[in-house]
């Protein structure tokens, strides 16, 4: 019997923006975002990173929030 996997990131993020009601652009462009942020931190998980790489991506997503 195989172990059902969790489901993926981008689609979790998918199943999250639809509960906001987010339009189709905000989605698409909070996804690039986050790619981005994933290759630009070479792909590591937020638990291997430090205080100030947590830090500064919290900083970016706080910064796109206001506007």
């Amino acid at each position: 019997m195989e172990v059902p996997q969790p489901p993926k990131l981008f689609d979790r993020l998918h199943q999250a923006i639809g509960f906001r009601h987010l339009s189709r652009k905000t989605e698409k462009s909070y996804l690039y975002y986050i790619r981005d942020v994933i290759l630009f931190h070479q792909k590591r998980h937020p638990i291997e990173m430090g205080v100030p790489e947590v830090r500064w991506n919290l900083d970016i997503v706080r910064r796109l929030s206001c506007s």
